[in-house]
Order: C-alpha cells, then sequence, then structure tokens
C-alpha cells in the first residue's frame, strides 16, 4: 500500500511539472475524401477525413498515413479554408495537414484545401468543343476529331480539325494547358 501512495505522489508530481512539450514539426500534402463535416461556432469546424494518399513534404516529418480517418480542425485565416463551409460527404479534396499540440492536446489542422473534381472521359469532348469553339477554331456546331494519346499525370490529347493537328494537355479537373 505504501508503495502505491508514493508511486501516485511521484507520478502526481511529475505529471504536474511536465513541459509541454510541442509535436515535432510536421505537414502532409494529402488527398482525402471527406466522410463529415461538423460546423462549430463561427468560423470553427472540423472535417472528418479518410486520407487516399500522403506525400511528404520537405523539411517536414509526414504524420498524415494512406487509411487514417482523421478529424481535422480548421479555422478560416486564409481564403482556401471558407471551401471547408461548402464541402460534403464524398467530396475529395487536396489539402496540407498539420498535427499540432503537444502531450496533453492533440489535434490534426488543415491549410490550403482545394476540391478536386475529376473529369471523366466522357466529359472530354464538351470540354473540347468549348475550347475550340472560343478559341475561334470551329463553329458552334463545327466537327472535330480527338483521341486520347496518353492517360497518365495528366491527358495528353490529339485534336484534328478538317486537315490540322492540334495536340493539347488537360489536368483531371479539365483544365487545358496549352
Amino acid at each position: 500500500m505504501k508503495e502505491i501512495i508514493i508511486f501516485l505522489i511521484i507520478f502526481l508530481i511529475t505529471f504536474s511539472f511536465a513541459q509541454n512539450i510541442p509535436v515535432i514539426e510536421n505537414r502532409s500534402k494529402v488527398i482525402a475524401k471527406v466522410r463529415g463535416v461538423i460546423l462549430r461556432d463561427f468560423p470553427n469546424g472540423e472535417l472528418i477525413l479518410e486520407i487516399l494518399e500522403s506525400v511528404n513534404i520537405e523539411g517536414y516529418k509526414n504524420f498524415a498515413k494512406k487509411g487514417d480517418v482523421i478529424i481535422a480542425n480548421f479555422i478560416p485565416r486564409e481564403p482556401s479554408l471558407y471551401l471547408c463551409y461548402f464541402l460534403k460527404p464524398k467530396d475529395e479534396i487536396l489539402a496540407i495537414l498539420e498535427f499540432v499540440g503537444d502531450e496533453r492536446k492533440r489535434m490534426w489542422m488543415i491549410r490550403d484545401v482545394e476540391k478536386r473534381e475529376k473529369i471523366e472521359e466522357k466529359d472530354i469532348e464538351e470540354i473540347l468543343r468549348y475550347y475550340l469553339f472560343t478559341k475561334g477554331l470551329i463553329d458552334k456546331d463545327g466537327r472535330f476529331y480527338y483521341k486520347i494519346i496518353e492517360n497518365k499525370e495528366v491527358y495528353k490529347i490529339e485534336i484534328k480539325i478538317d486537315d490540322r493537328i492540334i495536340n493539347i494537355y488537360m489536368d483531371y479537373l479539365g483544365r487545358i494547358k496549352e
């Protein structure tokens, strides 16, 4: 019994004088699926995220792991974080995550949020039609043919208009890179 009391006293003294040692500097660039949005008193909120991919950021530790389900806090101090209010379950985002706190209180903070809206190959023709029309390369109902040459990090597309061939690149968000 004496040993238990001495142990408890030592534990309480150690705990009360414990330094609030912060978590080591860390940041992760992640692609995550939103599983839930929790709105708190404005402007605070939380996102329940499933990490789909996690990439190291040079100079920082990476604590986010593929497959983890976490709660990430957001306080819109930068414009991109206001997007968090408009996210819904099943949305995919690209963001920077940071694990902050000390041994008593720790949490994930989210920064630099961008919604990922992948286009599908069936949408490419419509995007190309508007692109070619606004560039003045075809009429509103003009004909063109296209072929996806490569589908790795971006779509590499070859477009044929009459006898003319144009090569363009399109990312998975539908943005064209000339």
